[in-house]
């Protein structure tokens, strides 16, 4: 793991030093006159000039701040209040436009999380139902390191490196607002960390083709199911080839029923790692699972009203005895525009429900331990944009059964995110 940690270094230090090269070939133009601090979409403006000329060299460097803070106010462990901290660099490389390698780019990005972990201190949910889905140790960690290729017109598309699984699989556009961790990828492989969903990457390739009408597009994932643990000591290289591999296929179709646009996924999940058997103590090899999402726009949005899409996603663990989740529904809507002059805001209510497996809940039931089989979160939220590179976030989470703390809790944040 040392010698990959210091290739991987290495890569970041040779793209760094690219990116310097390149700013000092740059031949200073008179630059143009900057908006206002309050109207640029990043804080810290175009660098006079510079970030339109790498872009057009085909380098985009980018970097973003949240904070947030969140309060227990009733239930759960006990009450109190958290602060998260996260920031996110990344450096994407236009290969064609640097190097002359049609289709080609390069792309990676890290972040540094710092704060507590309330869901874990303060509420007691189940592991993927966390209050922020920025929640993990505290540890700078490098993310996604790949090398990606396009052709056909963006149809096809091959990436191979570090990779996060959740990027690209059961993702619903309606969703996108809600901040609990259970709107991303809920399933076999973040429950028992065998693949490569946020916090932590690992080696794969991923491959998509679509129709040249988009009407119909499939993908697949290859993964290394060893991803490390989510300790501070791990900073993004503690994976391995050990315990076998994770392989995601995804099934879409788009569709305009009433003229109104619509995704359609069915997926299913695979490992043939080794897994704990709840029913006997012992290792399991192997395991699957099934997915399938709705993710439906129904009222366009325009000048004279808001925009609404909705979205409802579904899970199976179909075993019992390896798997700890069940099944799973979560549901919501999203409305863009909720108010007139607001068409940047957007308003958001999300549901969701596990059902954990009876083997699961049963070998800790067995220790002694007092955990719930079922566990509900509703969420409501409201991002609002105050300028170009700024948005505010208050959320509202409701949590019935706790998993962990058995204690129906309320929790309450504010988020602030800055576009650096």
């Amino acid at each position: 793991m040392q010698l990959v940690a210091a290739a991987a270094f290495r890569l970041l230090a040779g793209s760094t030093a690219a990116l310097v090269m390149v700013c000092a070939s740059v031949v200073a133009a008179e630059p143009a006159e900057e908006p206002g601090w309050l109207e640029r979409s990043q804080l810290t403006g175009d660098w006079a000039g510079l970030r339109e000329t790498l872009a057009e060299r085909g380098i985009v460097p980018a970097a973003r701040y949240t904070a947030g803070f969140w309060s227990n106010v009733r239930g759960g462990f006990q009450t109190g209040t958290g602060y998260e901290g996260f920031a996110q660099w990344s450096l994407s490389a236009d290969l064609d436009r640097l190097l002359g390698w049609k289709g080609g780019g390069f792309d990676i990005d890290w972040y540094s999380y710092h704060g507590g972990q309330p869901s874990e201190d303060l509420v007691g949910p189940f592991s993927t139902q966390t209050v922020s889905g920025n929640e993990t140790a505290e540890s700078v960690r490098f993310y996604e390191i790949l090398l990606r290729q396009t052709w056909g017109d963006g149809r096809f598309v091959f990436k191979a490196g570090q990779l996060a699984a959740d990027t690209d699989f059961f993702v619903a556009e309606s969703a996108d607002a809600l901040l609990n961790g259970t709107f991303g990828f809920l399933g076999l492989g973040r429950g028992n960390g065998i693949a490569p969903f946020y916090p932590l990457a690992a080696p794969g390739a991923y491959f998509r083709a679509r129709t040249s009408d988009a009407r119909w597009e499939a993908q697949v994932g290859v993964y290394s199911a060893d991803t490390g643990p989510d300790v501070s000591s791990n900073f993004g290289f503690d994976w391995g080839f050990d315990n076998g591999v994770f392989l995601l296929g995804e099934l879409r179709t788009r569709r305009s029923p009433f003229g109104r646009p619509g995704t359609y996924t069915v997926g299913a999940l695979y490992t043939t790692a080794k897994l704990e058997d709840f029913a006997s103590g012992g290792t399991a090899n192997g395991g699957y699972g099934l997915f399938a999402s709705i993710d439906q726009l129904l009222i366009e949005q325009s000048p004279a009203r808001p925009g609404l899409g909705v979205f409802l996603r579904s899970y199976a663990g179909p075993q019992e005895d390896r798997s700890l989740t069940h099944w799973y529904v979560d549901f919501g809507l999203k409305l863009t525009r909720p108010f007139p002059g607001r068409a940047e805001d957007v308003l958001s209510l999300g549901f969701a429900h596990p059902r954990l497996s009876d083997d699961y809940i049963g070998s800790l039931r067995a220790t002694g331990d007092n955990v719930s089989r079922r566990e509900s979160v509703l969420e409501f939220t409201y991002r609002f944009q105050v300028t170009g590179w700024l948005t505010l976030q208050p959320d509202l989470q409701f949590f019935f059964d706790p998993h962990l703390s058995r204690r129906d809790a309320t929790a309450i944040g504010l988020r602030a995110v800055v576009e650096l």
